[in-house]
Parts: C-alpha cells; sequence; structure tokens
C-alpha cells in the first residue's frame, strides 16, 4: 500500500545514512519495497480497518546513500536506533464502504508496544521525543499524505524506547527475536532479523533465491547456502540434501 509513498517522503531529505546497512546487506543492496512491505501490517474486518507500519533504523540507511552533513545527520540516525517508530492508522468502515479515520490521540490510548518479558508500555509523550526527531518525523508527513492518499494523511507517529529500563534491547531488526505491539489489543509481531535485510540464501537442489532468514528451504528441507551453485557443478538431490542435515 506505502511503498511507493516511501521512497518519496525519505528522500524529502529527512533521514540520514548509516554504516550499520553494512553488517548483512549493504544499504545499496537493500530492496527498499521489500523491506516496506516486511515492516507493514494490516488488519481488516468489514468494519475495522488497522495499519501498523514499523520503520526500523535501516529503512532511513537504505533510501539515503550520501552523508552531506556528516555528523549532524550521523546524530540524527542514532536517535532512531535508540527508538522504536512506528507510523499507525485505524478506521471504521461502514455498511456501504465508507471509511472514517478515527482520532489518533484515542489511537495513542490503545497501542502498546509488549517487551519480551511481557511488560507493555505506551508511546512516549510528544515532549519526551527528541526534538530533532519529532522534526525529522514531521517532515516525512506531508510527502505520505501526497503518496499513499487518505491513509498516508491519517498518518500518525508513536515513538517508544529502544531499551527497557535495564539497558536491554526490546528488539533490534538484524538480531534475532521478535516484536509485537498490540493496538486494541490486537497484536502485530514481527519474527527477527527482518529477512529483507539479510544477504540471499540458496537452495542446495534447484539454487533457488530464498530469504536470508531461512536456514533450511521451506519447499526440499535442506540447508541453505550463503551462495549461489556454480553454473557448472551438479545439482544437489532431495535425498542427498536431506541427508546431509
Amino acid at each position: 500500500m506505502l511503498a511507493g509513498a516511501v521512497g518519496a517522503a525519505l528522500l524529502s531529505g529527512a533521514v540520514p545514512r548509516s554504516g550499520r546497512a553494512s553488517d548483512s546487506a549493504p544499504a545499496s543492496a537493500i530492496d527498499l519495497g521489500a523491506l516496506t512491505r516486511e515492516t507493514q501490517q494490516q488488519y481488516q474486518d468489514p468494519s475495522t480497518l488497522q495499519i501498523v507500519w514499523w520503520l526500523p533504523v535501516d529503512i532511513w540507511a537504505a533510501v539515503i546513500q550520501g552523508d552531506p552533513a556528516g555528523t549532524t545527520r550521523g546524530k540524527a540516525l542514532d536517535l532512531f536506533d535508540a527508538h522504536l517508530v512506528f507510523f499507525v492508522a485505524e478506521a471504521d468502515i461502514s455498511p456501504l464502504g465508507n471509511i472514517a479515520f478515527r482520532d489518533p490521540a484515542k489511537t495513542r490510548e490503545r497501542f502498546r508496544l509488549q517487551a519480551p518479558d511481557g511488560r507493555r508500555y505506551p508511546p512516549l509523550p510528544e515532549e519526551k521525543i527528541p526534538a530533532d526527531m519529532r522534526v525529522l518525523l514531521n517532515t516525512m508527513l506531508p510527502a505520505l499524505a501526497s503518496g499513499a492518499g487518505e491513509v498516508g494523511k491519517n498518518f500518525r507517529p508513536f515513538v517508544f524506547e529502544a531499551s527497557d529500563a535495564s539497558g536491554a534491547r526490546i528488539a533490534a531488526p538484524r538480531e534475532p527475536g521478535e516484536l509485537v505491539v498490540l493496538l486494541n489489543e490486537r497484536r502485530f509481531r514481527w519474527r527477527l532479523p527482518l529477512g529483507s535485510l539479510l544477504a540471499p540464501k540458496y537452495c542446495p537442489v534447484d539454487d533457488e533465491e530464498l530469504s536470508g532468514a531461512f536456514r533450511y528451504c521451506p519447499y526440499h528441507g535442506a540447508e541453505l547456502r550463503s551462495t549461489a551453485a556454480d553454473p557448472e557443478s551438479p545439482k544437489t538431490s532431495d535425498t542427498e540434501a536431506v541427508r546431509s542435515r
């Protein structure tokens, strides 16, 4: 839904580059469309629409390939790395299909981050969000409104600390685990690491390119390889691949 709007929003110059993206797949190699699709989740029934879009720090890094402002942009990126940022919209759908978006203040009251220990955290109040981060997030809003229509116009950012009171990271897009948020008790969950941030893997049976988040081929059960096969080498049979596990 929003993949086309993301590039416009981020390329507006709001966001800096990060060297962190080189840990797995370099920023230039990340498929922004795939990352956008993987970080968006939606629920819809005949009377309700809910959209939750998580913006990990890697989204910013994937878009901006230069760093003209140097240290200033690096500090801005550190702000996003220290927080979990979500854009959220929810609406009521009438029997005739009319969509009426809900008051963001009401959405805020029902939106919670669930830590691995089960604790639930409300979004940071406006005054607790760093001023530079507020500016960057607000810079995105006009581009989202232009690129994503009524949904974009009604998206509002909600921000959480990325670490709990003990300093432990609640979730990181490149580390194993999960990220869970609740909107009016409805659960939205991401398995981590995000596959779109990892270099692809390859099936030893047919050399199909698969998500880097997979360890085994979902079709053949074979353990995946990090590199594609040499075109001259013979393919591994299903039986041989499973036997080698």
